[in-house]
């Protein structure tokens, strides 16, 4: 079992970890909302259903809904403090926009088969227990022929400045998850701390 995720339980459970990581994510996250936006954009999807697996406090979500407000989405993860601080942003937004929150594992995701047009996942795959699981599930909700987004960080050198991409995983294990999780035929690439899925 990898170091972080041992302390996942205990971390994101603790509202202060919840409050410091949100502030540290948010910009971050921010930037995946709007690169996303434009994937779909692009693709001709102004509209759909659309879940994020491991939302967090919500930065991505909400920046996709502001640049994509037809969008229906739901935002799903196991952390309250968390889950707690993006209650807070909606019930703060006026008008307000529309997005469901739910407390859930990433392995059980509580949706039945072919529920969504688009399900994203980012910065989780080294987290939680078995992310081939999670993978699975993810694409269990999915319509066929939707649009599938994976992001997470990848272990490099760079892990001597930052513990967390020391508990990440390498892109040849990151390859052998996705082809263990028989996601589809997709575009698979990295960066010099990401690495990115998409059908």
């Amino acid at each position: 079992m990898r170091q972080w995720e041992q302390k996942h339980e205990r971390v994101f459970s603790d509202p202060a970890f919840a409050r410091k990581y949100a502030r540290r994510h948010n910009r971050i996250g921010k930037s995946f909302g709007s690169k996303i936006s434009e994937e779909l954009l692009f693709r001709g999807q102004n509209d759909g259903r659309l879940l994020d697996v491991g939302c967090g406090s919500g930065a991505t979500i909400l920046q996709i809904k502001k640049l994509l407000p037809n969008y229906d989405i739901k935002g799903l993860d196991l952390s309250e403090p968390l889950l707690d601080i993006l209650r807070d942003k909606l019930n703060n937004q006026v008008p307000r926009s529309g997005i469901k929150v739910i407390k859930a594992a990433a392995d059980a995701i509580p949706f039945e088969d072919n529920s969504f047009d688009s399900v994203l996942n980012i910065n989780m795959a080294h987290i939680v227990k078995d992310p081939i699981l999670m993978f699975r599930e993810m694409l269990r909700v999915l319509n066929p022929g939707g649009f599938l987004y994976i992001a997470d960080l990848h272990r490099t050198w760079l892990g001597i400045f930052e513990k967390e991409i020391n508990s990440s995983f390498n892109i040849k294990e990151v390859k052998e998850l996705i082809a263990k999780a028989s996601l589809p035929k997709g575009k698979f690439s990295h960066d010099l701390l990401w690495w990115y899925y998409k059908t």
